[in-house]
């Protein structure tokens, strides 16, 4: 028992040893028209905020009915949870963000909670969150080698992204991208 508790402390520790200062914070917002259960959205929101501190932003994470943020937070992001995704509608894809307008994100929950295993469902919940939310704070539509903008995710990319979500590029991006939101 106290070995796992050591080991638990070590990993909690470990995991924010790499992350950097947090230098710039966004307000997210939650439409959940999935009705995702809310312990769900807890755990990947955390983990979003854990991979997001590795490359020194903070997340405020609000939660909303409206698609768009209050007019006071112009600068916010709004991720829509949609269920019932029509087949037709970007065939494969977890979700899709709008990086040129820079606000909507629209995560297809049907499809992300169908293709979780086990209890993985907030951690891959979280992943797509955090690589739509990237897009947008990059400006960019691209993607990475490697860590969560690879745009698909095989077995040994969940472990890695874990370890080492973003490239530098990524990170370098984002951060550009950020000061672009505050002066534009």
């Amino acid at each position: 028992m106290k070995i796992a508790l050591i080991v638990a402390i070590a990993l909690i520790f470990g995991g924010c040893a790499d992350a950097k200062q947090i230098g710039d914070t966004i307000t997210v917002y939650i439409v959940n028209d999935a009705t995702a259960p809310p312990v769900i959205l807890c755990q990947a929101r955390n983990l979003a905020s854990k991979l997001f501190a590795r490359a020194g932003v903070g997340i405020q994470w609000r939660t909303s009915h409206h698609m768009d943020p209050p007019a006071s937070e112009d600068r916010a992001v709004v991720v829509h949870l949609m269920d019932r995704t029509p087949v037709n509608r970007k065939p494969g894809a977890l979700g899709l963000s709008r990086p040129l307008e820079g606000v909507h994100i629209t995560v297809f929950y049907d499809r992300v909670e169908r293709l979780a295993t086990g209890n993985d469902l907030p951690t891959l919940l979280a992943y797509v969150m955090v690589h739509e939310i990237t897009h947008l704070l990059q400006g960019e539509c691209r993607h990475s080698k490697s860590g969560i903008m690879k745009a698909n995710w095989i077995g040994s990319d969940y472990y890695d992204i874990t370890r080492d979500p973003f490239t530098e590029e990524d990170v370098e991006l984002i951060h550009r991208g950020l000061l672009r939101r505050k002066t534009d």
